[in-house]
């Protein structure tokens, strides 16, 4: 007999979902659960009744599930440094979606690389290791296996293992299609630019962010610190004043600001306020 904690494992109680079966059918179902090899869907019949119906999992083509709402939540807490939170926040979508980690559509995935991100910024780097071992190499989505790449990439950069990691972020910049990917990249490569002292060539990476990639957001803050970094080590503390309040202007709330408001409070504006979180 399953426990309770078995079944909240093997359950998924969301909006809607609508499974597309191989045969060109689709189902909406109100909850969907996971038994073995089915995945039987509660289904609403009438005012006010309801059935279930079990469909083999490999009849099924895919699922359109809803996205947890936590997933976004947990990005956000990230980026403004929370990461403790997110950590909290994104364990309920991990437990929600493992069920259906093989059926394409789920949210799995996202939330393991989340889980992993809030991992390396707790630099609890071998805990993120042992879970992007555990994530299987075959997902047909090419942004989420960059996505990995860009996070094993990360862990090996704050191990020292900067060949490995130059490596990853130069074939993701040659070859990726994705503007996001190609990004993160270049703030990778800056990283290790300036960690071995290269200090116009980390800043030459870090700035292809904002001047090439300015639709991604997420990354401008990123990319803004490590500009100021690069810069002030090069000595050029007028470029580092201008990037940094362009950090400071653009993303107050972000964990980069909060950074370089301590590393850089000589280079602050007087009459620059810390905005109330």
């Amino acid at each position: 007999m399953k426990t309770l904690f078995a079944l909240l494992l093997t359950m998924l109680s969301l909006a809607a979902q609508t499974i597309h079966l191989k045969n060109g059918q689709s189902i909406d179902a109100t909850s969907l659960r996971r038994d073995g090899q089915m995945v039987m869907a509660k289904l609403a019949i009438g005012p006010a009744g309801s059935g279930e119906i079990g469909h083999p999992v490999a009849a099924i083509a895919s699922i359109d599930f809803p996205e947890p709402p936590e997933l976004g939540r947990a990005r956000v807490l990230d980026s403004e440094g929370r990461s403790a939170e997110a950590l909290t926040t994104i364990e309920p979508v991990l437990v929600q979606t493992a069920p259906f980690r093989d059926i394409p559509g789920n949210w799995w995935m996202q939330a393991t690389i989340q889980k992993v991100s809030s991992l390396i910024d707790l630099e609890r780097l071998a805990e993120a290791n042992t879970l992007l071992a555990a994530i299987p190499a075959n997902s047909a989505d090419p942004k989420l296996t960059e996505s990995l790449d860009l996070r094993r990439a990360e862990v090996l950069t704050r191990k020292g293992e900067t060949s490995a990691a130059s490596e990853i972020y130069d074939r993701l910049i040659a070859a990726s299609k994705n503007p996001a990917a190609i990004a993160e990249a270049w703030i990778g490569r800056g990283t290790i630019h300036l960690a071995s002292d290269a200090h116009e060539e980390a800043l030459l990476a870090f700035l292809r962010v904002p001047v090439i990639f300015q639709s991604q957001t997420a990354f401008l803050p990123p990319a803004l610190l490590g500009g100021v970094r690069a810069a002030a080590a090069a000595g050029d503390e007028t470029q580092a004043a201008d990037l940094l309040n362009d950090l400071l202007t653009r993303f107050p709330k972000s964990r980069e600001a909060t950074t370089a408001r301590s590393e850089f409070s000589k280079l602050i504006p007087t009459e620059e306020k810390t905005p109330a979180s």
